[in-house]
């Protein structure tokens, strides 16, 4: 019995010493930048703590705040996101700010993601707020000073102004799809093609550009083939337009050959009337 109460106690010990507030030492966080041709983050880690705070933005998407930490699962369930003054500040917050007060973050695994106001969150705490994050309970707190931040924000916003407007991950396999007699390229079409095409002159380990056309079985082959790679070409040509070089782009015109869907419906040919373009990194 002694043993068995022994052992709740020191489980309780162990709960409690797992959700107590924490504050991130002010005088102990330091801000690092990394960057890649179509990412950019900031974060500060407190090994003794065991906590990251990442400010994070990829191409072509908004904004994240990311808290990370191995006792980021004991907060509870429901964890929210607010500004806090600096200890040494007696400020009244503004209404926008006063807006921040309770956003709800979303957990994963030992993550806790802010999807919603990530902006305003970053704006404010560069600007000198600090951020808290609550758990169920009272004890159950995080905060995270703003302190060395304003200086590496400089560096993280260049990083964020010279993203491509798409990311590789969502840009590297791209169909563009065509009417029935299609050639020349829609406003749209030409816009997702200046997008990719940004993307290839900020990333240099982009070495190669595959563009393959083709359509439905709807005419003679021989027709079929010269039709896509006209639109092979057409596409070629607008990312020429827009810098891409041209030694990078290789064009096929494949005709109907390798249909996405069947060609006995409507839908199915106009799934197939369509331009590929892929793009290779170095090895």
């Amino acid at each position: 019995m002694n043993k068995l109460k022994h052992v709740v106690v020191v489980a309780a010990l162990i709960v409690a010493v797992d959700v107590q507030a924490v504050t991130i030492p002010f005088d102990e966080v330091k801000w690092e930048v990394k960057q890649k041709s179509d990412y950019c983050s900031m974060s500060a880690q407190h090994n003794g703590k065991g906590y990251t705070l990442r400010f994070e933005q990829r191409a072509g998407s908004a904004l994240n705040m990311i808290l990370m930490g191995r006792s980021v699962v004991s907060m509870g369930a429901q964890v929210n996101v607010s500004l806090d003054n600096a200890i040494w500040s007696h400020r009244q917050r503004t209404a926008d700010q006063a807006l921040l007060m309770s956003v709800p973050t979303q957990a994963e695994s030992d993550q806790l993601m802010t999807m919603t106001s990530s902006g305003r969150f970053y704006q404010a705490f560069k600007s000198g707020w600090w951020i808290t994050y609550k758990g169920q309970a009272p004890s159950q707190t995080l905060t995270f000073p703003s302190t060395g931040v304003q200086a590496k924000s400089v560096e993280f916003d260049q990083c964020v102004a010279t993203l491509p407007l798409v990311g590789f991950d969502d840009a590297h396999s791209t169909a563009i799809t065509f009417s029935n007699g299609q050639i020349k390229l829609s406003y749209t079409q030409l816009k997702s093609i200046y997008n990719i095409s940004d993307l290839i002159n900020k990333d240099s380990d982009i070495s190669k550009v595959y563009i393959d056309g083709y359509t439905d079985n709807i005419g003679s082959e021989i027709a079929n083939i010269k039709l896509s790679k006209k639109r092979a070409s057409e596409v070629a040509y607008a990312m020429v337009l827009n810098g891409v070089k041209k030694d990078m782009i290789r064009i096929t015109g494949q005709g109907p050959r390798n249909p996405l869907r069947s060609n006995a419906t409507q839908d199915g040919r106009d799934q197939n009337r369509r331009v590929e373009i892929r793009l290779i990194k170095k090895q």
